[in-house]
């Protein structure tokens, strides 16, 4: 477990490796750079996620040493159609797939420019659990609460994401404040890749030196988390 933390006035950054995938990797390409972000602040306790705004200025500041971040949020929502019931869904920035080597089966993925719209992605167990397996799922929709999301695309079975649990489908970032309503701020959990031949403290160093300048009010600090 390789757990690196370094306390930089207001903000710090913590790199932490996927240890419980050191024996059975993810099933994603650059498994072995994939790292997750969290913040900290000067007590060495956790800040919480991140906005997209946040993800997007880290992103921009460290890409000599980061191949590319995404910011990721699961929970449980009530579907209503095409069937009603519970379901996983993984709110993902749109670089998710592009940058993880996700291909899909059917149909495409969403992109960058798709962030604010309802479209979903289905995993291969969502596909069958909510329509059969049928073949022409993409173009269908589903309904969750009020919104109407258009599938654009199926995934293989081998692409499974990277939570602990197979979300039944994947939507735009943008979309989580739809997908869960009285969230308050939009904010996600953030990983990323190193570049090939970067070291894990290099890529902290670099992330860190960018975290320290973002604005953080006091209050943002309220959910945090000895560790």
């Amino acid at each position: 477990v390789a757990i690196l933390g370094l306390a930089i006035g207001a903000n710090s950054v913590l790199f932490t490796a996927f240890s419980n995938y050191v024996l059975k990797p993810l099933p994603v390409r650059g498994a072995e750079r994939h790292f997750d972000v969290e913040g900290r602040n000067a007590r060495a306790r956790g800040t919480g996620s991140w906005t997209l705004a946040e993800i997007r200025t880290l992103r921009e500041g460290c890409s000599p040493q980061v191949e590319g971040l995404y910011g990721l949020g699961t929970f449980q929502v009530l579907m209503l159609q095409p069937v009603q019931r519970h379901v996983f869904v993984n709110s993902v920035t749109g670089n998710y797939f592009g940058l993880l080597g996700g291909v899909a089966r059917l149909g495409r993925t969403f992109s960058e420019a798709e962030e604010g719209q309802p479209v979903a992605v289905l995993s291969d167990a969502g596909w069958r659990k909510m329509m059969s397996g049928d073949p022409a799922a993409v173009g269908r929709t589903l309904r969750v609460s009020s919104v109407v999301y258009t599938v654009v695309g199926v995934m293989g079975p081998e692409f499974i994401g990277t939570e602990a649990a197979v979300p039944d489908f994947w939507a735009p970032s943008g979309m989580r404040a739809a997908l869960r309503e009285g969230d308050g701020e939009a904010r996600f959990d953030l990983s990323g890749l190193l570049r090939p031949g970067v070291s894990l403290a290099e890529a902290q160093a670099a992330m860190t030196a960018v975290a320290s300048r973002l604005p953080r009010e006091e209050d943002r600090r309220v959910a945090v988390a000895e560790l």
